[in-house]
């Protein structure tokens, strides 16, 4: 890790959680094998190297292939890529380094049995759950797999019927998906942002009153324990720079910030969020006259704006109406608040206009400007120096007529024949308001209309779906106004577009990796085609679970696609080989499911059995349990699910495709005369 440039933390652990059931798959079923060549009477050394040697290639493309697909995360661009790449890192390194440990140090121990006199005393225990295991492959899964095989596609139609359903429960907006889910922060930032050029001790006003709501917050909220929840709260006038944001700025008199610092969940008797203390300080300050912006934020890994509408147009007051227009309805929505622009609406100034007479005696604009500004602010004429400075001497106006504006009525314009006229005959004045600042995207005018929404109960995804028709029938009346999603849909459009080249990269390098064990065009696609069944089960869990599926989800739902490609690897290779050996291709896809059982069982169950205690912790609300509870939910159900996956829809599907190629064959396929067990067992004629 020191030479990746990576450190144990959140995300390297949350890697490791990840590879841990993939690694102990691989070793279980090498070790599964072995143990099976010994029960034939094979000496243990003996069993190691042909047990080890017999399950290398399934288990070498198995890790290989997982490698593969975690390989584009390590080359991830944008705000998530210090997440995305510490994990791939760790992932794809255990990975490798187990793929040495499973073919050399594992068989040493398996053909060394070390434990074997503590096993001695533990042999009945071992029989009993090994005659439990015998029972339900006899009794239980050979009569049901050999049902399924004689009805396939009936079960295929069940199989594909509930992904269809599933689907279409995701697309049609009954599952909620959060791509970037809200990660409770332990720190709340209130940053507030005045008119430009708001006196600093107005600025500082409103900020000593947010501190002392703050103050109040922090008195309230106390434990059973009489710890408080918040542990320490700093004012700042003048700066936001405190939360090391990239937007920060210093020295300017209408910006100020309040932080507070809360304790970690696992520390706080009091169970409360830090959103809901956000919540709650922002109702309790209410609007405050002259202010800008007031935003609260309460977490972390924040890619933008769920809700950023940006405007651009050649007409500014245009793009104001507008962005009033548009915040009035984001404030129908529910769940969406912090609606704000980034314009401000601009400061009162003095615009002087020449009257047309003035073009008839020369006067340009630039002769008014620079005369205004001479009598108000004053002329340079000379400097003087005074040991090592510098005195200006300025002509200008009288002071008590620079503080008065009646001064321009009564001030008189020099034309360039050194004649003067009154300043009224050739200029008129207007007070308007002006943009403090101007910003342009692609040479036009640009306004951003901004809001933030609860993700908890708030679909995102809805609201700019409702507001996109709102805009498009809007700006029908204004064709020159040019709008887009910014923020966070922007990072989510780049995510997508970066993902399915991904996807397509990785699922070239997949059929390509598995096609070299197989030595077949057609068994990678069955492969392929299972991986979407094991998201099913990390879906139902996030169901069971009332939990919305979201980024974080997804790693768990790739790492069950690891498991599942591997256990599907190891199936697929079982099946050909007992095909090779006894010729009838269904009594090998019954027998390969019987002689797997054990080891995709255990390799399901000890998946799941060990994220049990991230999956149940009773402190959800935990920084660290944000993260990995959606993918503890993800792999563990995942697994659950893919045991049925990878038992049934493995052979029903190798058949399915054999069936289809039959079609393509000039001469049927014929079964052999061979001898396979019975549903019970015994021996039978086939």
């Amino acid at each position: 890790m020191p030479w990746l440039g990576i450190t144990i933390n959140t995300a390297t652990l949350f890697g490791f959680i990840l590879v841990l059931g993939i690694v102990v798959d691989d070793a279980i079923v090498i070790s599964e094998h072995v143990d099976k060549l010994q029960r034939q009477g094979l000496p243990p050394l003996q069993a190691a190297i042909e047990g080890t040697r017999r399950m290398a290639v399934p288990i070498t493309f198995g890790v290989l292939t997982t490698v593969m697909a975690f390989l584009p995360m390590v080359f991830e661009k944008g705000d998530w890529a210090r997440m995305f790449q510490p994990i791939a890192l760790v992932f794809v390194t255990v990975m490798l380094i187990a793929l040495v440990e499973t073919k050399i140090i594992l068989p040493a121990h398996l053909a060394h049995p070390f434990m074997e006199p503590v096993m001695k005393h533990l042999a009945p225990f071992y029989n009993f759950t090994d005659g439990c295991l015998q029972w339900v492959i006899t009794r239980l899964y050979r009569p049901s797999i050999r049902w399924s095989l004689d009805h396939r596609y009936t079960v295929l139609a069940i199989f594909f019927g509930g992904l269809l359903l599933l689907c279409g429960f995701f697309f049609g907006g009954r599952i909620l998906f959060v791509k970037f889910p809200r990660i409770d922060s332990e720190r709340i930032e209130a940053r507030l942002t005045m008119l430009d050029g708001t006196p600093f001790e107005v600025t500082d006003r409103h900020i000593a009153r947010i501190y002392e709501i703050g103050e109040q917050l922090r008195r309230e909220y106390v434990g059973p324990d009489g710890r408080p929840v918040i542990r320490h709260i700093l004012a700042t006038t003048g700066t936001t720079r405190l939360t090391g944001s990239t937007g920060g700025s210093g020295g300017v008199s209408h910006l100020g910030e309040v932080n507070m610092e809360c304790y970690g969940p696992e520390e706080r008797s009091l169970k409360i969020r830090t959103p809901d203390i956000a919540n709650e300080w922002r109702r309790r300050i209410g609007q405050i006259v002259g202010a800008e912006e007031l935003n609260f934020r309460a977490e972390i890994l924040r890619s933008g704006d769920p809700i950023d509408v940006q405007l651009s147009g050649t007409n500014p007051q245009e793009l104001l109406a507008l962005s009033s227009q548009i915040k009035d309805k984001l404030g129908q929505y529910r769940g969406v608040f912090d609606i704000a622009d980034s314009l401000d609406s601009g400061r009162n100034e003095i615009q002087l206009r020449l009257k047309p007479e003035a073009r008839q005696f020369g006067v340009t604009v630039n002769d008014l400007a620079r005369q205004v500004r001479q009598a108000f602010y004053g002329f340079e004429v000379q400097r003087i120096q005074r040991g090592r400075n510098e005195v200006k001497v300025m002509v200008r106006s009288p002071r008590n007529e620079r503080r008065n504006l009646a001064t321009l009525d009564t001030m008189r314009v020099r034309l360039a024949d050194g004649l003067e006229l009154p300043f009224s005959s050739v200029a008129e004045i207007k007070v308007d308001k002006s943009f403090t600042s101007i910003r342009r995207v692609d040479r036009r005018r640009a306004l951003n209309v901004t809001a933030d929404v609860d993700k908890s109960s708030t679909d995102v995804a809805v609201v700019r779906a409702g507001l996109s028709e709102y805009l498009n029938e809007l700006m029908a009346a204004h064709p020159h106004v040019h709008w887009s999603f910014e923020g966070e849909a922007r990072s989510e459009r780049e995510s997508a577009s970066a993902g399915w080249m991904a996807l397509i990269t990785v699922g070239l390098g997949l059929y390509a990796m598995m096609a070299i064990p197989f030595k077949s065009y057609t068994q990678p696609l069955i492969v392929l085609l299972v991986i979407p069944f094991g998201v099913v089960g990390a879906v139902l869990g996030h169901l069971f679970h009332g939990m919305p599926v979201s980024m974080m989800s997804l790693f768990g739902m790739l790492a069950v696609s690891g498991v599942i490609v591997n256990d599907t690897l190891v199936l697929v290779d079982e099946i050909n080989s007992q095909r090779d050996e006894t010729g009838d291709l269904e009594m090998a896809a019954r027998e390969g499911g019987a002689a797997r059982f054990r080891a995709i069982l255990l390799t399901q169950i000890t998946t799941f059995f060990g994220l049990v205690p991230l999956i149940f912790d009773n402190s959800p609300q935990s920084t660290h349990n944000q993260f990995l509870l959606p993918v503890s939910v993800a792999m563990g159900y995942g697994s659950l699910f893919a045991t049925v996956i990878t038992l049934y829809l493995v052979p029903l599907s190798y058949l399915a495709v054999d069936d289809l190629l039959g079609l393509f064959r000039k001469q049927p396929r014929k079964a052999a005369t061979i001898a396979s067990p019975d549903d019970n067992g015994a021996v039978v004629r086939a």
